[in-house]
């Protein structure tokens, strides 16, 4: 109960942030209709954070694994924050200045159909990276302290002014000038309160560290910035490709289908913030309890994305009518997020091998795979040609990773009884695409393979349910008392 509480209580966030979430998208489905404009938000909300996470250069990552010991040269926390997000800052002043002066009007025709005169939002974009990438650093610090509280707020608040406020830009006027303005200015008063707020407990008083400190810093963090932005360049150049081929009215529909996939994100983003400082911190002593995870993460993502497609008609019988030609592809588009997620339980192995440059090559294949078959089949096959390209691409790269890091440290006990029930989710998601309009068939083959994760992971199914029994006699406990 000690490890699940833990989970639990760093996931609090995630579930509330998933309310927002769905709230947004219920509400942007009616408000931009088919105007296109949502498409374009989003392609820039991507963009932005596209650069942050290059722009890191894997010192957020580099921050949370040296947070208790930091290298020799760097006295404590609070001087490695100052180190690393000093020099992510720079890092995003620098690509800002060569995005700005030196490729505004190329930047700005890759995102907005060759128009080279909106280059005012590629300014914007830097703007609200550079707002991402300091709350990157606030959250983590919360995190590391193990301050629940605060980091339930902050999260919170991210997910409001990041993922929800551009919305009241759009009740003055659905247009784009309208909705990333007041995207900026909502987050950009976030980031300043709890710059106010959180300072003293952060940041040093005098800045002093010896700058030779980086190169452990970098050693660790840069080869980890490919895999940081994978999520994102991935999906960001099929919309660029599916707004550049179809147009902006389909881009829209497929950047909102991507939004709904990720639902699933919501048990990874709280199960991650323990899961990694976890594992790196007991790798050595409880690889048994690690190993049982996996089989746990394997049941509930499964089960989860299954009852998904299951409820495919109800989910997108809430949104808008423009939006709902997109449930044809809502199980391909939420095959490599799935696939991230699971990750979490098979790929440690490279880092806790050091050999991080595995993940490069994990990235090289990922996106020059996605690259080609959007070329290949964005043309022929639209939206669905997009989302099979990143669902291929992202399982090409699950498979290269977990192969490898179970090699260095092994974290599956049973690898056929993993291949099985992954192949089996990749063939409910092609059925869902070709029988999009026979929902009895989808149902009955959700319904199947769910009654077949119960009773492959039968024994981790029976804990699940023994915990939730122990939860509500906690819960009535507390009550009486």
């Amino acid at each position: 109960m000690t490890f699940v509480g833990s989970v639990f209580k760093f996931s609090i966030a995630t579930w509330i942030n998933a309310v927002i979430y769905l709230a947004t998208l219920i509400i942007a489905s009616y408000v931009f209709g088919d105007s296109g404009v949502y498409g374009l938000y989003n392609l820039f909300f991507l963009g932005s954070s596209t650069v942050t996470s290059v722009a890191m250069l894997g010192l957020d990552f580099a921050y949370i694994r040296y947070y208790k010991k930091p290298p020799a040269g760097i006295k404590n926390s609070r001087q490695l924050a100052t180190a690393c997000m000093g020099m992510s800052i720079t890092s995003l002043f620098t690509i800002s200045l060569v995005i700005c002066l030196a490729l505004p009007g190329q930047i700005s025709a890759l995102f907005f159909e060759g128009d080279e005169t909106m280059s005012r939002f590629i300014v914007l974009l830097c703007v609200n990276a550079l707002f991402l990438l300091v709350t990157r650093y606030f959250n983590i610090t919360y995190r590391m302290q193990q301050n629940a509280r605060m980091y339930t707020i902050h999260t919170i608040l991210y997910q409001f002014f990041s993922r929800m406020f551009f919305i009241v830009g759009a009740i003055f006027g659905p247009t784009l000038d309208n909705v990333i303005w007041f995207n900026i200015a909502g987050l950009g008063a976030f980031t300043l309160v709890f710059f106010m707020l959180q300072r003293r407990t952060m940041l040093p008083r005098k800045v002093d560290f010896n700058f030779k400190s980086y190169k452990p810093l970098f050693r660790y963090g840069l080869p980890l910035v490919p895999a940081a932005f994978i999520q994102y360049i991935n999906t960001l150049f099929g919309s660029i490709y599916v707004n550049a081929v179809m147009g902006e009215q389909q881009l829209g529909i497929f950047s909102f289908v991507s939004n709904v996939s990720l639902a699933l994100a919501v048990v990874q983003a709280g199960f991650s913030v323990f899961w990694s400082a976890f594992i790196f911190g007991n790798f050595k002593t409880e690889q048994r309890k690690i190993r049982r995870v996996h089989d746990y993460l394997m049941f509930v993502m499964l089960s989860m994305m299954a009852l998904l497609i299951l409820a495919q008609p109800v989910i997108f019988g809430i949104f808008g009518e423009t939006y709902r030609p997109g449930a044809r592809i809502f199980g391909l588009m939420m095959f490599a997020p799935m696939l991230l997620i699971l990750s979490e339980s098979t790929v440690y192995g490279i880092e806790i091998a050091k050999k991080t440059v595995f993940n490069s090559i994990a990235i090289a294949i990922n996106v020059g795979l996605n690259i080609v078959l959007c070329v290949l089949l964005i043309p022929a096959y639209g939206m669905a040609g997009a989302a099979a390209a990143i669902a291929i691409a992202g399982l090409a790269m699950f498979i290269f990773r977990t192969i490898m890091a179970q090699i260095f440290y092994r974290t599956i006990d049973y690898p056929v009884k993993t291949v099985v029930s992954i192949a089996l989710m990749a063939v409910l998601c092609v059925i869902d695409y070709l029988f999009t309009e026979n929902i009895a068939v989808i149902a009955l083959c959700a319904a199947g393979l769910i009654v077949y994760y119960l009773i492959a992971y039968r024994s981790e199914f029976k804990r699940c349910l023994s915990l939730a029994r122990e939860v509500v006699a906690s819960h009535r406990k507390k009550k009486q008392c």
